[in-house]
């Protein structure tokens, strides 16, 4: 069987084209072009507040951003829900301050945070693009792959998760 050009699955060349076999808690994603599956990782813990507010963030933008809005759909109906005082400090999760070394070599240091409080010159990064959503529930020493706006598959290796102090809100 021949597969286009373009498919992007993580067994074929980029542009990333996936979607859930099954749901709620998928063991393999299949992609839509080539019809490869490939078993997903065990899911990260994310904590109740997280998965709650991230579920309907994502079911309100289903409209104006589908891709994004099912990628973080399919990483919540993954997720494994904890107390948020359980949860590993080197889980990231919203408020997290995340550095990580690009494919590039270069380094970056951001913040995961919602949309409202997204400022890139701040270097706060919003769960509702390619990275946030690669980011959420990654663990230090891991690494996230996204797609860039022009189409490139991107990737980085996390190097530090940083936690807001306690008693502040994310």
């Amino acid at each position: 069987m021949s597969r286009p050009a373009l498919c992007g699955c993580r067994l074929c060349p980029p542009p990333l084209i996936w979607r859930q076999r099954s749901r709620p808690a998928p063991s393999h994603e299949v992609c839509h072009a080539c019809n490869n599956s490939i078993t997903l990782p065990k899911p990260a813990p994310r904590s109740d507040a997280d998965h709650n507010r991230l579920t309907g963030l994502a079911r309100a933008c289903l409209d104006r951003a589908p891709d994004i809005a099912e990628g973080l759909l399919a990483e919540m109906d993954r997720a494994r829900v904890a107390a948020a005082a359980s949860m590993p400090a080197d889980v990231v999760r919203m408020g997290s301050t995340v550095t990580m070394r690009n494919s590039d070599g270069s380094c970056q240091r951001v913040t995961l945070v919602y949309p409202g409080e997204a400022d890139i010159a701040e270097k706060r990064i919003s769960v509702l693009t390619p990275l946030g959503t690669a980011l959420i529930g990654a663990r230090a020493g891991g690494s996230v792959h996204w797609q860039s706006r022009d189409g490139r598959v991107l990737s980085g290796t996390i190097d530090a998760v940083e936690q807001l102090p306690s008693g502040r809100p994310s």
